[in-house]
């Protein structure tokens, strides 16, 4: 140590200078380094919170509007003796999700017919949809949600069963859907009504967010691309003959949600 003061006693001043501007340098140097080190794991955890931040899936009406403006009440079947339909539309909105699935649950106490279809945006579209505005939007149907045993179909009923031509639900899930005080007295007797058993659609495959059919695109963001909007058609049928005059009174509950695969 005494040799080094020796030394740098007999430097000139210049030289001093310039060994104690080379000192402060090394630890400025020393200083950045794992300073850089910190903002470079910052940087790293927020892509990582970008990147693994939580799926956002939502249900919503018609032309992607609130889904308090999704209406499926007075619905028209004349006097019964013809079939028709009527059709609904909503659509489903997600980010950072690339597949989903669907499920449809509904009381039987109207003997209707629901059928899914995926559906685009066309302004040659037949089916139509009011907005909040009452300006009308138009929409095609596409692919549809079928059952079968093709284990490619879209989605079908997980428990129904057909009594008299009339599909209706099984008791397979009542106790899911009722608490045991609701649905039964102990003794092995259902409190629950047949019609009141609610059937349950679902898709059987994963539904993907961004899926093309030939030139149709159903996701109908473009440039973005995290999210994802996806139209659907829920067409309620009938046939003839199946509302009796007077038959008038009864109501359904119906229940759609989406859950990321």
């Amino acid at each position: 140590m005494k040799k080094i003061i020796e030394k740098l006693n007999k430097l000139s001043t210049q030289k001093k200078i310039q060994l104690v501007v080379s000192i402060v340098l090394t630890m400025a140097i020393l200083v950045i380094i794992p300073t850089y080190a910190w903002f470079s794991n910052r940087k790293q955890a927020a892509t990582m919170a970008k990147v693994n931040s939580p799926a956002k899936l939502s249900i919503k009406s018609g032309f992607n509007e609130d889904i308090i403006q999704f209406e499926m009440s007075g619905i028209d079947v004349g006097n019964g003796s013809e079939s028709g339909s009527q059709n609904f539309v909503f659509c489903v909105e997600g980010e950072d999700v690339s597949r989903y699935n669907l499920q449809i649950a509904h009381t039987t106490n109207i003997p209707f017919t629901y059928t899914l279809y995926r559906a685009h945006s066309d302004n040659g579209g037949t089916v139509e949809y009011k907005d909040k505005d009452q300006v009308v939007h138009r929409y095609s149907k596409a692919a549809q949600f079928i059952d079968s045993e093709n284990l490619n179909a879209y989605g079908g009923y997980i428990n129904a069963v057909e009594v008299d031509g009339r599909l209706i639900a099984n008791s397979n899930y009542t106790e899911k859907s009722y608490t045991d005080s609701n649905y039964s007295d102990g003794s092995g007797s259902n409190h629950v009504q047949y019609y009141a058993e609610p059937l349950y659609w679902q898709s059987k495959a994963s539904i993907q967010a961004k899926a093309m059919d030939g030139a149709i695109a159903y996701n109908e963001y473009t440039g973005e691309e995290n999210k994802f909007l996806n139209y659907y058609v829920l067409e309620v049928s009938w046939d003839a003959g199946d509302f009796p005059e007077g038959n008038d009174k009864e109501t359904d509950l119906i229940y759609i949600t989406a859950q990321v695969d």
